[in-house]
Parts: C-alpha cells; structure tokens; sequence
C-alpha cells in the first residue's frame, strides 16, 4: 500500500482506507474506500496538494494526505 501523498501529479489511484483525526472530514468530502482519486497539482514546493474525488478538486496538506492509503 502507498499513501495519497505519493501519488504524482496526473496520476490515479483507488481509495483503500481512510485514518487518523482527519477521517470524519474526509469521508464528508467524499474520501471513501473504493473511490478513484487523481492528483491535480502541488503548491508549496510540494506540502499542499490539489487532489480531484468524485467530481471535486480538495487540497490537502502532506501530513493530511499521508492519513488516506491507496491499493496499490
């Protein structure tokens, strides 16, 4: 398994869990296990990213993004 905060810009990945304080939020904005998410961009020499899920673009910081793990 990898992190969201690994993929790189343009890439795709699925969902396999979400964890950690951010969870509850995450899954409101639509992070749920099984959804398909594309890394968008990265701002802040690489400690915020643009990721799109289920029609919507969320930026994320690092250590936000590290608390979603995809399949591989």
């Amino acid at each position: 398994m990898r992190k969201l905060s690994e993929l790189r810009v343009g890439e795709v990945g699925r969902i396999h869990a979400v964890g950690g304080d951010i969870a509850a939020r995450l899954h409101k904005l639509g992070f749920h296990g099984g959804a398909e998410v594309t890394c968008e961009g990265r701002a802040g020499r690489g400690s915020i990213g643009a990721y799109r899920v289920r029609g919507t673009v969320v930026a994320l910081r690092r250590n936000d993004a590290e608390s979603v793990s995809l399949w591989d």
